[in-house]
């Protein structure tokens, strides 16, 4: 609010008292969500990091497997971000459309209730209505696909690195008990697969 206050009419100008109303109440609120999903990125990285050490440790195989499909993973991540990041935007516009009719709206309200037009202008406010529906729908589908595809590729993953180290172990180069702690770990590195949620908080603030 004192940014706005301070800033110089010709750069305030630009928005209409519906978008700076929209940006200053729900869209200020995901923003600052921001920095809570940057640091739950932070904290899901840190274990499956630390397990995908302990399988290098283990057996560097087991480790280079998980590894290898890291690459894939980045690839759902970035295009979650990149589709995620168009889907908010386009969803915050509309809403800021529909804020700033009923602004308008509201300002009017004695002209509109003198000329008997307020069932039309109810309608010109709500008609984006089924735009933002439609979008709203689009940024869970979005959500609902990476986490769908993360979903799959983690167990694959752990599938991958439970063959290698049996492997090992048929070849003598691993323990029983190795065997053990790699399955145990490559579960917890697999947790990589999660991010995706606070991801998706960072990209809407």
């Amino acid at each position: 609010v004192r940014r706005l206050l301070a800033a110089a009419p010709h750069h305030a100008a630009s928005f209409s008292p519906g978008d700076v109303a929209t940006r200053l109440s729900t869209n200020a609120t995901e923003a600052g969500a921001a920095p809570a999903g940057a640091a739950q990125i932070v904290a899901a990285v840190l274990a499956p990091a630390g397990a995908l050490v302990a399988l290098f440790v283990i057996d560097p195989w087991t480790g280079l497997a998980f590894v290898l499909g890291l690459p894939l993973l980045g690839l759902f991540l970035r295009s979650f971000a990149r589709h995620s990041s168009d889907s908010v935007s386009r969803y915050q516009r509309v809403q800021s459309l529909i804020a700033t009719r009923l602004t308008d709206a509201l300002g009017g309200a004695r002209a509109i209730a003198a000329a008997g037009t307020a069932d039309e202008e109810r309608a010109r406010v709500l008609r984006p209505l089924d735009e933002l529906g439609a979008e709203g729908r689009r940024m869970w589908s979005v959500h609902g696909s990476a986490m769908a595809r993360s979903g799959v590729l983690m167990p694959l993953l752990i599938t991958a690195v439970l063959a290698v180290g049996g492997l090992g172990l048929a070849e003598g180069r691993i323990s029983v008990g190795d065997l053990l702690a790699v399955s145990r770990y490559a579960a917890l590195a697999a947790g990589l697969g999660s991010v995706a949620g606070p991801l998706s908080a960072l990209v809407r603030g």
